[in-house]
């Protein structure tokens, strides 16, 4: 309990109420009053919010609530119109704008211009998102002058440590707020790339290992093509889809075997599961 630091709700039609679906159903949402598997700061700063929903700005669509790495709770109005923080109050955190099709605007002042923004994808249990990395990278095991591709980099978390281990990199993310993050740390031996990795793989330097974290839908058909034609001796593939996941293992049987898999509790009380593979080319 209380381990997701990210939690979006949905306000109704009316504007003063918001919260979750019920489980299977796409229309309903019913108020909340906390959620318990959320860290403790977001119930708190959602109980200040809920008591100033008058205060809301009108026609918000969504409120994302998101503790950050700077410890602090984020607060993200999705909609059309600017939150106003003379009416707002206080709620023990930062307030963000997201207008239709933008990404997220800060409204409050932040204590680090280098803050990440709350719409760039974070795992929502970070302690259990490093044991995660910790375990593919030890699966990895790269050495010194090896050449690495980091696939659906994100903020470059990974392509960090790989690079302290010794290897070139070249990471591929299509979230270019996410790869602004990661230019703030410029690292000698990596080049990061911008855009769908179908779109990268054939150009890229041959890789001599791959770590590959791809969302939910697992990896395009020409990802995956591209990657078997790369031929790297070893893979690293990161899943939070079962069902994606074997899809993916049974087209890259072409070229590679399963040498070890372990899956993560990473979102107790539900029904997810993380799953690290590591593949050995045959």
């Amino acid at each position: 309990l209380h381990y997701r630091a990210k939690i979006t709700l949905t306000v109704d039609a009316g504007g003063a109420r918001a919260g979750f679906y019920r489980v299977d159903q796409a229309t309903g949402v019913f108020e909340l009053e906390r959620c318990e598997i959320a860290d403790e700061r977001l119930n708190q700063a959602w109980g200040a919010l809920r008591s100033a929903a008058r205060a809301w700005p009108p026609a918000v669509r969504q409120i994302v609530l998101r503790v950050g790495r700077d410890g602090a709770v984020h607060v993200v109005f999705r909609g059309p119109v600017r939150p106003d923080l003379t009416l707002l109050g206080s709620i023990g955190g930062f307030i963000w704008w997201e207008p239709p099709g933008s990404a997220a605007v800060p409204v409050s002042q932040l204590p680090d211009a280098a803050a990440i923004p709350p719409g760039v994808f974070e795992q929502v249990h970070p302690a259990m998102a490093e044991r995660v990395r910790r375990w593919a990278l030890d699966q990895l095991a790269v050495r010194p002058g090896q050449h690495v591709w980091d696939l659906y980099a994100g903020i470059g978390e990974t392509t960090t440590e790989l690079a302290r281990a010794g290897a070139t990199v070249e990471s591929v993310e299509l979230d270019q707020e996410a790869v602004l993050v990661a230019e703030r740390r410029p690292i000698p031996g990596v080049v990061r790339h911008a855009g769908p990795v179908e779109a990268w793989v054939g150009r890229l330097r041959s890789p001599d290992a791959v770590i590959t974290n791809p969302p939910r839908t697992g990896m395009e058909g020409k990802a995956l093509t591209g990657l078997l034609s790369a031929g790297p001796g070893v893979v690293v593939y990161i899943s939070c889809d079962p069902a994606t996941l074997a899809r993916d293992l049974s087209r890259l049987r072409a070229g590679y075997r399963v040498t070890a898999i372990r899956s993560f509790d990473l979102f107790p009380q539900t029904a997810h599961v993380e799953s690290v593979v590591r593949l050995e080319q045959t």
